[in-house]
């Protein structure tokens, strides 16, 4: 990436890296001032990584106090190490010979004349400079991937519904904020144009496999649909272009995570596999040079955006304008964003704890689905304790006027390289005043609407008249007109315990009923007009339930047992299906069995069921599935499904 350059071009470039430095927010401290101050040094060598920065505190050079890449051990020379005017900080430049680290002479000249100018020697300008770079001290570099268990990790449930819903959102958020970005585009000769700017976002992985336990930062590329498009550039290949863009470009993405600066990459070795015509996109892309831009999100360099830089242009100028003009920009906004995301995300869980019946266990619930947000977000864990925290926790007030506190604690997944707008106990308090403002909000008006029409209501169930009218001789209602009030009559019975569950009435029909009960009375409430369920039911596997699980429940199975009737009624034959209760080794289960073939959009949702994909719903309002996985969530329970090529959907119940 580097050229020749007149003896004007190199003033020039000093000159705009100096202001540059000299023009950074000095109220930062720690890494928040030595990551941009090594990112112009990196921009103004502008050669590909590995270029290792190190700055040393000139008295005591035993190890360096901030170093680009901490992995790589480095040694200091003073012949190589450049003082800094009006400090006793030194910094130094390697380069990587034939796998050795050493130092770099042409970096050491280059940054000798940028620190020799009176801006920095003599002016104002550079003695703030030198006192602010005094004091920035970085922290020792963490025990990078070594993973410490934790009291109540639970990876089983980590892939909840909640992360599903707020993943989608963080994806889309990136992606209208990349697409809004109309002067910087990729241009191909076959095709539309595209978005140049890219993004990676990282997730935690545990691998427990290895001694000690690892934890793994991944990378996953955000592409809008127009890259996408661009990407594809006509061709079949649709799956496997995200996953192709990552495997070429990821490795990138993970250099400027774990540096935490920016990544300068030359053209890439092209492999043979993108000499297809189908990957000729990606082959145009693997030829150009590249950068890559951490964006720090609460301390943690979570997204990392890329960018190609067209060979067509004067490389250092148009890096250097994108880095230091466009990168600010778009970072103050995603670090709204998704800040504003995190707190959404915590207001909707608390929002739909405290609209349960169920406030004496609102502290574990809420924790334990905020819990498992936190591999996914670089945010602080937010909990709930009824328990005094010394010195720190926001209260807040139940609606059954029990008082708890919100708690902050660090997030164990991502280490934060340095405090920036940091998340605090107030907006997580503010977020959660919400949420209990709007639920009381409607708990009022529902309450209001219901008590002004309880009247009518009483007086229009339909229940008497039905019941009325089936006991009538069959001459005065016979044939259709008979099954239809039948029906009716079932359907009311449906819908009044469904009633009295959400308004927690003291009539409930599925009350102190053992898990067989349930489903016969299921059984019986069947209409004429869909699939009819055969039961088979081992009386050793029933059991008693809990009883303040009874609404989660009857959520489970209803949907379940409504949905397999439904199908079968549209695509079965016999228009008929199975819901077994039964025992296997240490679990009981309930089972729901079709023997129709569901269409291929439908057997997406199988591997949602299974935890191996994404949920295909689109839409913002969860489906009837994504509010099944929620509520055995919630119970305790797991739930797979196979359709090959009959469906049956299994809801895993453990014994104990």
């Amino acid at each position: 990436m580097t050229r020749t350059l007149t003896k004007s071009q190199q003033v020039e470039r000093q000159t705009l890296i100096r202001r540059s430095m000299l023009g950074l927010d000095y109220w930062l401290y720690g890494r928040a001032f030595l990551l941009p101050f090594c990112d112009y040094l990196k921009i103004l060598l502008n050669k590909p990584d590995p270029t290792v920065i190190t700055l040393w505190d000139s008295a005591d050079t035993r190890r360096p106090i901030f170093s680009t890449h901490p992995h790589i051990d480095t040694k200091f020379y003073r012949e190589g190490g450049v003082v800094i005017p009006n400090s006793d900080r030194s910094v130094a430049c390697y380069r990587s010979i034939a796998g050795q680290i050493v130092g770099d002479n042409d970096a050491r000249l280059l940054f000798e004349r940028l620190f020799a100018h009176p801006d920095f020697t003599s002016a104002n300008e550079g003695k703030v400079f030198a006192e602010t770079l005094a004091k920035a001290t970085s922290p020792p570099a963490p025990t990078a991937h070594k993973y410490i268990p934790r009291e109540n990790d639970n990876f089983t449930h980590d892939e909840t519904r909640d992360w599903d819903t707020a993943y989608r959102r963080v994806l889309n958020t990136i992606s209208k904020l990349l697409e809004g970005l109309p002067h910087m585009r990729l241009k191909h000769p076959a095709s539309s144009c595209g978005a140049n700017l890219f993004s990676f976002v990282f997730t935690a992985l545990v691998a427990r496999e290895s001694q000690p336990t690892r934890l793994i930062r991944q990378p996953q590329s955000v592409l809008t649909k127009e890259q996408h498009e661009f990407l594809r550039n006509g061709s079949e290949a649709t799956t496997d272009v995200a996953k192709m863009f990552l495997r070429i470009f990821g490795k990138g993405a993970e250099d400027a995570f774990h540096t935490g600066t920016v990544t300068l990459a030359a053209p890439l070795q092209i492999p043979d596999e993108l000499n297809e015509a189908k990957w000729h996109s990606f082959k145009n892309l693997a030829s150009k040079h590249r950068i890559y831009v951490p964006i720090h999100i609460e301390g943690s360099p979570w997204i990392v955006l890329l960018r190609f830089i067209d060979s067509d242009r004067p490389h250092w100028y148009d890096i250097f304008h994108f880095y230091h003009d466009v990168i600010p920009r778009i970072g103050a906004m995603l670090r709204t964003e998704a800040k504003a995301l995190y707190l959404d995300v915590i207001e909707g869980l608390f929002a739909d704890e405290i609209a349960k019946s169920d406030l004496q266990s609102i502290v574990s619930r809420f924790n334990q689905r905020s819990m498992s947000l936190l591999r996914n977000l670089p945010f602080p864990r937010i909990y709930l304790t009824d328990k005094s925290i010394d010195g720190a926790g926001e209260p807040i007030d139940l609606p059954d006027g029990r008082r708890v506190l919100i708690g902050t604690e660090p997030n164990p997944y991502f280490n934060p390289e340095w405090t920036y707008d940091p998340l605090g106990g107030l907006d997580t308090k503010e977020a959660c005043e919400r949420a209990k403002a709007a639920f009381a909000k409607e708990e009022r008006r529902i309450r209001a609407r219901f008590l002004g029409h309880r009247h009518s209501i009483v007086n229009l169930n339909p229940g008497p008249l039905l019941h009325a009218a089936l006991i009538q001789d069959a001459t005065q209602i016979s044939g259709k007109s008979r099954t239809f009030v039948a029906d009716a009559e079932k359907t009311s019975d449906v819908l009044f315990a469904t009633l009295d569950l959400v308004m927690n009435k003291k009539y409930r029909p599925l009350q102190n009923k053992g898990v067989a009960d349930i489903l016969r009375w299921l059984k019986e409430k069947e209409t004429s007009g869909v699939a009819h369920a055969q039961l088979r039911i081992e009386p050793e596997a029933d059991f008693m339930p809990p009883q303040d699980a009874i609404e989660e429940i009857f959520l489970v199975f209803w949907n379940l047992w409504h949905n397999a009737a439904r199908s079968a009624y549209d695509h079965s034959q016999s228009r008929t299906f199975e819901v077994a209760l039964y025992r296997e080794s240490e679990s009981r289960l309930v089972s729901f069995s079709q023997d129709e073939v569901w269409p291929a959009r439908k057997r997406q949702w199988v591997d949602y069921l299974n935890g191996v994909a994404q949920t295909p719903n689109t839409e913002v309002e969860p489906s009837g599935l994504e509010i099944v996985k929620r509520s055995l969530y919630h119970l305790g329970w797991d739930i797979s499904a196979i359709a090959a090529p009959a469906v049956t959907v299994k809801i895993h119940i453990p014994c104990s």
